[in-house]
């Protein structure tokens, strides 16, 4: 299947502008990158996080048997804050994504027994490595299904923003939030090494039923005042070095694979605001993004792309990277930091896009920034003044 899944790019206007939200009017100057250099003043939405190790904060370090868990070095060699739980060497997509919207502190995971009070009102993280949308997944609570985490934004942090704010405030700070997904991945490579198909490894049927799972998720969110949803689509699952090493070469079917997921979940956005009326949907076409740097590394500023940065473990079939092993130095120049997961690099360089990009192909139906800064900001009735201004 082509890399260009997407429809064709259409021109978007520069999206800048001020509003009222929940907490405080920040003069925000976006953090120096590869290609962001613009500043904002802006008044900052709150950012929930459900998925899988894309996106985990340390959630599997409070569990007590976690399928994967994170908390040793090389992980986290140039996080502020050393190994949390992030699967990478530095942040991971919510903390980068966090900080360009503005967001000062990194979101507490939501297992975290200090995650309580004033700390939930930027947004709380409960992403789970090893977690999909199908719960099975997570058998024996080595991990958390996003169902569950969904069951957790709703039983603790709730409740939490209810005993701090008036009902219309809690109503405003969903309403205008950003609910960050990473989901689909250990569904799409599970299917694969499951499967005998000598072409294909998901049929029509299998990934129908899988993005139905994936909207009902996404279903129970909306049903309690969730509207602005971001989807991180899949990379090219066939390219991590731990599979590329294994095969010799990129593992078609499992890219194949990661395609179809990618192509199916973008067409759902119509299904979506169908049963999520006044729902705004953002697709962000990893699979893209990662496939111009493979496709062209210097000119994205990387020098390798098919090996990881830290020593990978045989014990978990070279996926992750050995304990204390020493990972490269260079790590700014390399797209993979273990077998499967980017370098903060390449998650800056996916955020980035996801963020500005004004390329259809790139990020679907607009970018990031226009979706917090530019949709949605009538909070109903249209007389309505912002009830959070006085939180300022």
């Amino acid at each position: 299947m082509p890399r260009n899944s997407f429809p064709s790019s259409r021109s978007l206007i520069n999206f800048f502008s001020f509003f009222f939200f929940p907490f405080v009017l920040v003069s925000l100057q976006i953090p120096s990158s590869h290609s962001v250099t613009s500043i904002h003043s802006k008044v900052v939405p709150p950012l929930f996080v459900f998925g899988d190790s894309f996106l985990d904060n340390g959630n599997n370090l409070q569990l007590k048997n976690p399928s994967v868990h994170f908390d040793f070095l090389p992980y986290g060699v140039d996080f502020p804050k050393g190994p949390s739980g992030r699967v990478t060497n530095g942040r991971n997509p919510a903390d980068i994504l966090g900080q360009l919207l503005g967001i000062h502190d990194f979101l507490p995971a939501a297992l975290d027994p200090e995650t309580r009070g004033k700390r939930v009102l930027a947004g709380v993280n409960y992403a789970s490595g090893g977690s999909g949308i199908l719960e099975m997944h997570c058998e024996h609570s080595r991990c958390i299904p996003v169902a569950q985490q969904i069951k957790i934004f709703e039983d603790v942090t709730l409740p939490d923003l209810r005993s701090q704010l008036n009902s219309s405030q809690v109503s405003e700070l969903l309403f205008k939030g950003i609910f960050l997904f990473s989901s689909g991945g250990n569904d799409c490579y599970k299917m694969c090494i499951k499967s005998t198909q000598s072409k294909h490894c998901v049929t029509d049927e299998s990934l129908h039923s899988l993005i139905e799972d994936y909207i009902q998720e996404l279903k129970n969110l909306y049903d309690l005042g969730a509207r602005k949803f971001v989807l991180i689509g899949l990379q090219q699952l066939g390219c991590v070095p731990h599979l590329r090493e294994k095969e010799g070469t990129c593992f078609e079917k499992m890219n194949h694979a990661a395609a179809l997921f990618n192509a199916r979940l973008r067409s759902s956005i119509d299904r979506m605001k169908q049963v999520m009326p006044g729902s705004h949907v953002v697709v962000v076409n990893t699979y893209n993004i990662i496939g111009d740097i493979l496709d062209d590394p210097a000119a994205k500023g990387f020098k390798v792309v098919n090996e990881s940065c830290c020593p990978r473990s045989a014990a978990t079939e070279q996926t992750m990277c050995e304990k204390g092993g020493n990972p490269c130095l260079e790590r700014d120049s390399y797209l993979y930091f273990d077998g499967a997961h980017l370098t903060e690099a390449g998650y800056k360089q996916l955020v980035e896009r996801a963020y500005l990009s004004q390329l259809q192909e790139v990020v679907y139906p607009y970018n990031v920034e226009h979706l917090a800064y530019e949709i949605g900001l009538q909070f109903p009735p249209a007389s309505h003044i912002s009830a959070l201004e006085e939180l300022r």
